[in-house]
């Protein structure tokens, strides 16, 4: 039987916790003193009026290797990437976007990689606009990382996504607009608490040589060379991520990921992604996130 979607909302694995010493500089005293330093520089801030709990400002200093001006401008960053785009974060729901993740669009693999980084798979070729619009796919990606960046242990590693555009034709071309392009490489590109270690494209077909041009210009060096084009070639897809942890379309091992476990899970806490949001968007004279949830709380309705 396959593993099931859990949120692992406990301690990393002490292996996860020495890579992340290695990686993100994350020792007790660096953690304690960068959640001091990062208490600080709110208070010092004045604009922001957002928890201070330590385990809501690690997953943003984890993600910046415990540098607190640099978690500083991610929360700023966050917030304001929200409010930016308030059209898109008002509509946010599994509720609403439920076409996306009853038809496999979207889905989580229950396992880690070899490096201990959630993957994501995003089967954008079978894309088409009866599921939704290429908005609700973005929504639907910023719900399944939101609850990825509750995880200690992939706050610290981060994910992977493997985008599947097998079905792609001239429709997603046209569809893709270079708004939404930008929207996209906003978001990856330092507006977002987590570490996107790699992105693997399959089954590309060459129309996807016209869409990776709407996204390229964008993309800052560091996210270009973290992009990996395998084609149908499923063994250098495994070069790089480990075939226990994708399922037997892509010559993994499992059979099916926990798709119904995942919508369990968004269903269970659409209420808290919701606040979240509308508290955001909100205005200046509303907190960040939704004080009616401290963030113990928080993670507590995550868990049910």
């Amino acid at each position: 039987m396959d593993p099931k979607n859990i949120l692992e909302l406990g301690p990393a694995a002490p292996e996860l916790q020495l890579r992340a010493a290695l990686e993100i500089r994350e020792s007790e005293d660096t953690r304690q003193t960068a959640l001091n330093e990062l208490k600080a520089l709110i208070q010092k801030d004045g604009t922001l009026d957002c928890s201070t709990d330590d385990d809501y400002l690690l997953r943003f200093l984890r993600p910046t290797k415990f540098y607190p001006e640099s978690a500083l401008k991610m929360i700023k960053d966050y917030f304001g990437h929200i409010k930016k785009h308030a059209e898109l974060y008002k509509n946010m729901g599994p509720s609403q976007q439920a076409p996306i993740f009853d038809n496999n669009l979207i889905s989580v693999s229950p396992l880690r990689d070899q490096f201990g980084r959630r993957v994501t798979v995003l089967k954008i070729g079978a894309w088409s606009s009866k599921f939704g619009s290429l908005d609700d796919i973005y929504r639907a990606t910023v719900q399944c990382a939101e609850m990825g960046a509750c995880e200690p242990a992939t706050q610290m590693m981060g994910g992977v996504a493997v985008l599947d555009m097998k079905g792609t034709s001239l429709r997603h071309v046209t569809s893709l607009t270079p708004n939404f392009a930008k929207k996209v490489v906003d978001l990856i590109q330092g507006n977002f608490p987590l570490r996107f270690k790699a992105f693997h494209i399959v089954n590309q077909p060459r129309l996807f040589d016209l869409i990776y041009a709407c996204f390229k210009p964008l993309l800052n060096d560091k996210l270009k060379s973290r992009v990996f084009l395998h084609g149908t070639d499923m063994q250098s897809l495994h070069n790089h991520v480990t075939p226990a942890c994708l399922t037997k379309e892509y010559k993994g091992q499992l059979n099916n990921f926990d798709q119904e476990g995942l919508i369990d899970l968004l269903h269970d806490n659409e209420h808290v992604f919701k606040g979240i949001y509308y508290s955001a968007i909100a205005g200046t004279n509303q907190r960040l996130i939704d004080c009616s949830i401290p963030q113990t709380h928080y993670v507590r309705l995550l868990c049910a």
